[in-house]
């Protein structure tokens, strides 16, 4: 379609915005805090000319996306009374919950089968993608018992949290890790969330690359490019950056990010960096400059999960992706994937059903 045609497409919209928070089987703490619910809207569309309905979901992180629940709850209704705005990049910038949200949800909506949004037939083959095992942040001990159990299930990466308890205890656990399983068996990644100084940064990444671990993601806190540029220039573990990507919308501010810091990975959270579109266009500018990448989910339910399971599936990935499972929640929509052997698999047969739900759930 052209632009005209895309904006009375979407204008033509009917949009329904049902409420559906998720509370965690167990707190999950950060190193911003501990969280025991998550908010989520599920977005559903139907269109005159479209038999079928669409279901999409918009999962901010509140604290870390751009947007605020103020923001959440008038973008939200903006949306509702004029669909064609998630077509206008200002607006979208503000809202790529929402972005991502509208996406999934028109594309289950073209493919007829809400539960299948990209895949518009079923794969013909088995498709399975591989991913790292999370160890959440908790006390040292559960953390090291988790990492194991994680190596033990197997997954042959695994990513620890860190920055919540002391280095010693962290760096031990990565040193008990490396012991049992060299390089050759397990890839080990750590996520710091922004969490030391430049000083302990440094530091930090020293004992790292003793241990031969993969990467670190957002060592020092967002907005310091020319520091973390200086890091990715002198560190002995590739950097990753994450937080580092939220907000910047617009495309010469990412240029400028990805030639000023030059990280060897970037992280994509579609919820978080500009819905499907904007990842694409991140994975496009950081590949023009040999910047490599992964896709990681942010606490999504099943039904944004799937949305960029299958995203990223089309991207025939080669490493480890970091993409949940909704395991960590109480109550969920039906899953489309499951966990086998450190890869997320595709349900050939699954057919969760009608994603028409009522407000009280999950």
């Amino acid at each position: 379609m052209d632009r005209e045609a895309d904006f009375k497409f979407y204008q033509e919209l009917s949009v329904g915005v049902i409420p559906a928070g998720l509370r965690f089987r167990k707190p999950a703490r950060t190193s911003r805090g501990t969280m025991h619910t998550r908010a989520c809207w599920i977005l559903q569309v139907s269109h005159p000319g479209c038999a079928s309905t669409g279901a999409g979901e918009c999962a901010p992180l509140f604290g870390l996306s751009v947007e605020s629940p103020e923001d959440m709850d008038r973008g939200l209704k903006e949306l509702a009374e004029h669909p064609a705005l998630v077509l206008d990049p200002v607006w979208a910038a503000g809202y790529p919950s929402i972005v991502m949200g509208m996406e999934t949800a028109v594309a289950s909506m073209l493919a007829f089968k809400p539960w299948l949004p990209f895949f518009v037939q079923p794969p013909a083959e088995p498709v399975s993608i591989p991913i790292n095992g999370l160890v959440w942040m908790n006390s040292a001990q559960m953390m090291e018992e988790e990492a194991l159990a994680r190596a033990a299930s197997g997954f042959s990466c695994i990513k620890l949290k860190i920055g919540g308890v002391k280095w010693e205890d962290e760096l031990h656990i990565l040193r008990v890790l490396r012991r049992m399983y060299p390089p050759d068996r397990m890839v080990i990644r750590v996520d710091a969330n922004g969490a030391f100084s430049t000083e302990q940064a440094l530091r930090v990444m020293d004992e790292l690359a003793a241990l031969q671990v993969h990467s670190i993601e957002q060592p020092i806190a967002a907005g310091q490019w020319d520091t973390l540029a200086r890091l990715c220039r002198n560190a002995p573990v590739p950097v990753a950056l994450d937080e580092e990507l939220i907000g910047v919308a617009l495309a010469a501010d990412r240029d400028a990010l990805l030639d000023r810091v030059r990280p060897a990975y970037i992280i994509l959270k579609p919820s978080l960096h500009g819905g499907f579109a904007g990842c694409d266009d991140w994975i496009s500018r950081a590949s023009r400059r040999g910047i490599g990448w992964w896709a990681t989910s942010a606490l999504e339910s099943s039904i944004g999960l799937n949305a960029i399971a299958q995203w990223t599936a089309f991207h025939k990935p080669s490493i480890p992706q970091g993409l949940g499972t909704g395991s960590l929640f109480e109550r969920n929509f039906e899953p489309v994937w499951e966990v086998r052997s450190g890869n997320l698999c595709f349900l050939e047969n699954a057919a969760p059903g009608d994603w028409l739900i009522s407000s009280d759930h999950p």
